[in-house]
């Protein structure tokens, strides 16, 4: 009897920690989600604001959650102008 007891809770801590880690990765493929759609969009928006001369495509959300990272080109990049330090948006 006392194996059974030992061996049940045994299983449930498997159990346990298989549902954990699979909460972690849910959460990170959430996190590398969000995080794609975010540089998406701001992709998108400092195309249309600093860079629309360039020509480009921009490519599918799928890339920027795989890649986790702005695809804009080079040339656009340098056109965007760097976001206000602590002290610039505390005077604003």
């Amino acid at each position: 009897m006392l194996f059974i007891f030992i061996s049940a809770a045994f299983a449930n801590d498997i159990i346990n920690t298989q549902a954990i880690q699979t909460i972690k990765q849910d959460t990170s493929d959430i996190n590398c989600t969000l995080k794609g759609i975010e540089l998406f969009l701001s992709d998108k928006t400092n195309y249309k604001t600093y860079c629309s001369a360039i020509k480009w495509t921009q490519p599918d959300l799928s890339v920027y959650i795989e890649k986790g990272a702005s695809q804009l080109p080079s040339e656009c990049v340098a056109l965007i102008p760097p976001p206000p330090t602590t002290e610039q948006a505390k005077t604003k």
